[in-house]
């Protein structure tokens, strides 16, 4: 029963890493594409004009190449800014998506098999690991030999965890393999080092999901109550929890969405400037409750293993949200730069602010901040210090749940 289990895991795991991790690249290799003729566009845009008030520089971040193992949260917040300089604020544009799969369904990709998948097959290897053995009655036999109890519930744990480790670590090396052959970017030291922070918060999911099922074995005396239990508790943790998180934050930090607003045929004139300033206030404060009714997702998550697991994955990747508000504060920089700059040029021409005659030239960009900055990533060391208090949470459950099993083993008398 066992080996079936066992096997029917290994190649389900390796199945769906595959085909997900394949499919995640594609889309990774599209946005990338996506991302490098939006440079070439938005470059060549600014070319030729012929108002300081139509210069509205572009700066686009390029995608995370561990997006292909953890997606996150940071590109539904944008992935480009446009900036107008003294004529208004900066417009957060959301990037378009290498697969339009992905904006109707979760992507199926590294973090995500192991958030379900994994955490299921270590309940699935542990439910009878001891109610099994008591039904049977061999835990008895063994236990009447004077084998410490403490031994054998660490040697079924060490046990278990092995035989899910085996496909965590096959589906783990053909997600790097595919990647480092078919992305279409290289990995680096930083990404190696994040990889490997991701891999090891991945056990520790794994390890908690063991003691889980560890726990209900020992408390509980019949397999079918233990299988019932813990499918409760997988719904729970997996389904219903995170669904309450986003409630949650959905109730407690409502976002108002920005109402259209007509120009017309006033283009180009004070009127519509006026509206395209209030166009972009309304977004503006929408973007922030979108900001805080994430970072209150965030907070919550930790209370749930699952969740919790996956914030920190998106936040080692470079796909979190604290990655999409780096750069806007790097975008804000540059935007004051560029202010700077639209002022300096207007005092010297103030009548190419919104309009030109028919003998102008086009505006002489000389002095002018470049938009294709280079995006500042977060060291690795300030992502891990970052995300602590959700790795200490891990790491707090996973000690709860093996003391319980622990002292409920230790109680057990069989007799």
């Amino acid at each position: 029963m066992l080996t079936f289990r066992f096997i029917s895991g290994f190649l389900f795991t390796i199945v769906l890493i595959c085909v997900g991790t394949y499919i995640s690249i594609g889309d990774y290799n599209k946005r990338l594409q996506i991302y490098n003729q939006s440079v070439i566009e938005h470059r060549e845009a600014l070319r030729g004009r012929m108002t300081y008030s139509e210069l509205t520089p572009t700066l686009d971040r390029p995608p995370e190449v561990l997006g292909i193992l953890c997606e996150g949260v940071g590109d539904q917040f944008g992935t480009s800014f446009r900036t107008r300089g003294a004529f208004g604020t900066m417009l957060v544009i959301r990037g378009e998506r290498g697969n339009p799969y992905f904006a109707a369904f979760p992507r199926v990709d590294f973090a995500f098999v192991i958030a379900y998948l994994m955490s299921l097959l270590a309940l699935i290897f542990t439910y009878d690991a001891v109610a099994g053995e008591k039904a049977q009655g061999t835990l008895k036999l063994m236990l009447a030999n004077s084998v410490p109890k403490d031994k054998v519930l660490l040697g079924k744990y060490l046990g278990t965890l092995l035989c899910v480790c085996i496909p965590f670590l096959a589906a783990t090396i053909i997600s790097l393999l595919l990647t480092s052959l078919l992305a279409h970017a290289g990995i680096g030291r930083a990404e190696i080092a994040a990889v490997s922070v991701i891999i090891l918060i991945s056990l520790l999911l794994i390890s908690l999901f063991a003691v889980i099922g560890l726990s209900a074995s020992v408390l509980l005396k019949q397999e079918a109550t233990v299988v019932v239990v813990l499918l409760i508790v997988w719904t729970f943790l997996a389904v219903i929890s995170p669904n309450l998180i986003l409630w949650i934050s959905l109730a407690a930090r409502p976002v108002t969405n920005p109402t259209n607003i007509h120009i017309g045929d006033s283009s180009g004139t004070a009127q519509a400037l006026a509206k395209i300033q209030e166009a972009e206030n309304r977004n503006t404060i929408t973007l922030e409750q979108m900001v805080k009714q994430g970072q209150l997702a965030e907070s919550l998550n930790l209370f749930n293993p699952i969740t919790c697991y996956k914030t920190i994955a998106s936040g080692m990747a470079g796909t979190g949200l604290e990655t999409f508000l780096r750069y806007r504060k790097q975008a804000e920089a540059y935007h004051l730069r560029l202010r700077a700059w639209h002022l300096k040029k207007l005092e010297l021409h103030p009548r190419r602010a919104s309009s030109y005659s028919a003998g102008d030239l086009p505006l002489d960009l000389s002095g002018m901040p470049e938009p294709d900055m280079a995006f500042q990533e977060e060291s690795v060391a300030s992502r891990l210090k970052r995300n602590l208090w959700n790795i200490v949470a891990l790491l707090s459950y996973n000690l709860l749940f093996f003391a319980l099993a622990y002292v409920g083993f230790l109680k057990y008398d069989p007799r």
